[in-house]
């Protein structure tokens, strides 16, 4: 063999040699980005899918000053006892505040919206600011569709000035978009809604941030879903206390 075709082949291998060191070390890289994706996934949907004793406090809402204060809850309509037990806890473990579940009443007719085949929020809440007595809030839970004019739908609405709001449960559901029911899903959105319209009865409006603050405007079951179980830092703040 000849120098020249010596020093070709040894280049060759030598060019080789660095190819196959940068195809394993793009292996390697690849390897790690998808185990860094699978659990950034794991952990999006865990954290998106929670139970009470792993939602986040916000010590704000724990203030001394609502010690022996109470939130009124008032299922209207058909509503499983479970849902409402559920929201019961929720204020009981998270913010350390007692509830009172008053007995289940008919949804008031003059709220349903015929034209739309939906309950008014608006008009339940009216319902509920004639109701609150001296309750801390006063809380409507009904498991039918309702909107305002200004939406197709809600999954609930809290009135500011009068520190009542109305969850509703039917588009928590997965089955309500045909798909395989989720309980744990349903509870971690009901909390979720409950957390969100509650905020709003501090003074809270909806929340500009471009992150995951669960202030932020609910548009859609996704939104919901992508929510924290939490509020930013800057809503936190902003949090009105009585």
């Amino acid at each position: 063999m000849r120098k020249s075709e010596y020093s070709i082949s040894n280049s060759t291998i030598k060019e080789e040699g660095i190819l196959i060191k940068i195809k394993q070390k793009y292996r390697i890289i690849t390897i790690l980005s998808l185990a860094i994706i699978g659990f950034a996934g794991y952990y999006f949907w865990y954290y998106r899918t929670i139970d009470i004793q792993e939602v986040p406090v916000i010590a704000r809402m724990q203030d001394k000053r609502f010690s022996g204060k109470v939130i009124a809850i008032q299922p209207m309509g058909e509503i499983e006892k479970t849902h409402i037990d559920s929201i019961s806890r929720l204020f009981k473990e998270l913010y350390d505040i007692e509830t009172k579940v008053l007995p289940v009443i008919p949804i008031p007719k003059k709220t349903f919206m015929e034209d739309r085949k939906q309950y008014s929020a608006g008009l339940l809440n009216d319902y509920l600011a004639g109701q609150r007595k001296n309750y801390f809030k006063l809380m409507g839970v009904i498991d039918e569709d309702m909107a305002v004019p200004a939406h197709a739908y809600l999954f609930g609405l809290a009135s500011l000035s009068r520190d009542v709001f109305v969850v509703s449960l039917t588009r928590l559901r997965e089955s309500y978009y045909h798909r395989k029911e989720n309980s744990k899903l349903f509870r971690s959105r009901l909390y979720k809604i409950t957390m969100h319209e509650y905020g709003h009865t501090f003074g809270l409006s909806h929340c500009l941030s471009t992150g995951t603050c669960l202030m932020r405007f609910i548009g859609s079951v996704r939104d919901l879903d992508y929510s924290d179980c939490g509020f930013c830092w800057v809503c936190c703040q902003r949090i009105r206390l009585p």
